[in-house]
């Protein structure tokens, strides 16, 4: 039996891999967080644009115009909407794939654990051994000096 892991460029890949997929959902929800923030201060400034078109009062023209300013900001904020529930779904799907990641990585952990708790009873068992041999090779040269 070896010392060494015999799997450990396989662990190190997994390792690495985990940390590719961490990095990429990281990106993913810093990603999401900015297109929700786009949209707060989109809503926002749609508010603001409604009082500002109510305050207008009787200028049909500013109306007209503020109308169409405010539905131009309500379809840019729908898209951005749809856009954000394509990004949860894609950041939903990255999570998975970084779950599964870390499961991968888990399993080699496991086993490299196991191996160093066999490489340590082998080990043990080997120690035993030669003791042992000492001891009846040491017994067998007394038993021979006392003839």
């Amino acid at each position: 039996m070896q010392k060494r892991f015999k799997l450990q460029k396989v662990l190190e890949y997994r390792s690495i891999m985990l940390e590719k997929e961490k990095a990429h959902t990281a990106a993913l929800i810093q990603e999401e967080r900015n297109i929700a923030r786009i949209i707060r201060e989109m809503g926002v400034e749609i508010k603001a644009k409604r009082e500002e078109a109510d305050s207008c009062g009787t200028d049909f023209i500013m109306a007209g115009l503020y109308r169409n300013y405010i539905d131009h900001l309500e379809m840019l904020r729908n898209a951005e909407q749809k856009k954000l529930a394509e990004h949860r779904q894609l950041l939903h799907k990255q999570k998975n794939l970084t779950i599964a990641a870390y499961k991968r990585k888990q399993v080699m952990d496991k086993l490299k654990d196991k191996h160093a708790v066999e490489y340590g009873k082998y080990i043990d068992k080997e120690e035993t051994k030669a003791a042992e041999d000492m001891v009846t090779t040491r017994r067998a040269a007394k038993l021979d000096e006392e003839d």
